[in-house]
């Protein structure tokens, strides 16, 4: 066990937690999202100790020169002093102009803000409360419309107050944006793989739709998977997306169930890639879903030759 000071108050961390964690059940209130090292809404500063290398990944040099680190991933070793001045995050008031339930448990939210971001990237989102979620942005930034699909949890302290309180005109808080997972193809002959699962289809939308504005020419091939067919939602809307563009396909996949009329097969996600993608030599790869998801498909696509420095991935945490 380690001890960490909170300005006067002092907390025991055991080995199997993370400063974090620790605070949290100390009763010490601290901002955070996440908890996987992304979203950065636990950022504290420490004014002296030693700061583990992996709790500073993702910080700029200039963060880590001035002591900030993630209390998510910080699991230290030596007694840490860190301050309990709050870390202002830089954000944005934007504006629900829509609010549509795209499929049983998942609502596309429309916010209008004025920020540069690239379609992929997250923003995160903080409600009334002080509660912050993640969420990928599936829409162009012309238009000044950032577009978010949010899994309606049920008991989720924050899906649970979009689904119930938040509506069409409201104001709401955007952090961001944050996160790598967007286009980076810079010669448009690259082909592309885009694999999703779940509501991972909000940053491979953006993606894609990025890639057909850009007017890349590379063969693009679009992996959407669920577990049933609830899971699949907006085919029509990517139907017609795609339409006009001969080069890109779009395979639909659920583990359990089949649908003729919306050409959703039945398979497993990992034996389609491996069989219509057999080498991935001098592709561009990004990969959106669940952290089990990502890992598994991230090392067969660098198995089938892609460089791992070509695969791109925004791994999702569960959370209401």
């Amino acid at each position: 066990m380690t001890v960490v000071y909170f300005d006067q108050t002092q907390v025991t961390v055991r080995e199997d937690e993370s400063v974090l964690d620790s605070l949290l059940n100390h009763k010490i209130d601290v901002p955070f999202g996440c908890k996987n090292g992304v979203c950065q809404s636990c950022m504290l500063q420490a004014s002296d100790g030693a700061i583990p290398q992996q709790a500073q990944k993702g910080l700029t040099e200039m963060q880590t020169k001035q002591g900030y680190f993630l209390a998510c991933q910080c699991h230290p070793t030596e007694t840490l002093y860190i301050s309990s001045d709050p870390i202002e995050q830089p954000s944005t008031i934007g504006q629900v102009i829509e609010k549509e339930w795209v499929s049983p448990n998942v609502i596309r939210l429309r916010v209008r803000a004025d920020l540069d971001f690239k379609p992929g990237q997250f923003i995160n989102l903080k409600n009334p409360d002080g509660v912050i979620r993640s969420y990928s942005i599936a829409s162009l930034p012309h238009d000044g419309i950032l577009e978010f699909h949010i899994k309606h949890i049920a008991g989720g302290r924050f899906s649970d107050w979009v689904k119930h309180a938040l509506n069409v005109g409201d104001s709401i808080e955007l952090q961001g944006p944050l996160g790598e997972c967007y286009l980076k193809a810079d010669d448009e002959s690259t082909p592309l793989v885009l694999a999703a699962m779940n509501t991972g289809l909000a940053p491979v939308l953006g993606i894609l739709k990025n890639a057909l504005a850009q007017q890349h020419q590379g063969a693009i091939r679009v992996f959407i998977g669920a577990k049933d067919l609830a899971g699949h939602y907006l085919v029509d809307e990517i139907n017609d997306l795609v339409k006009p563009h001969d080069h890109v396909q779009v395979h639909r996949v659920c583990l359990e169930q089949a649908s003729q009329q919306q050409n959703i097969q039945q398979a497993d996600i990992y034996h389609l890639i491996k069989s219509e993608v057999a080498n991935t030599k001098g592709h561009q790869v990004y990969l959106c879903g669940a952290e089990s998801f990502v890992k598994k498909l991230k090392k067969q696509c660098f198995l089938a030759g892609a460089n791992m420095g070509d695969i791109f991935a925004d791994a999702f945490v569960a959370a209401g």
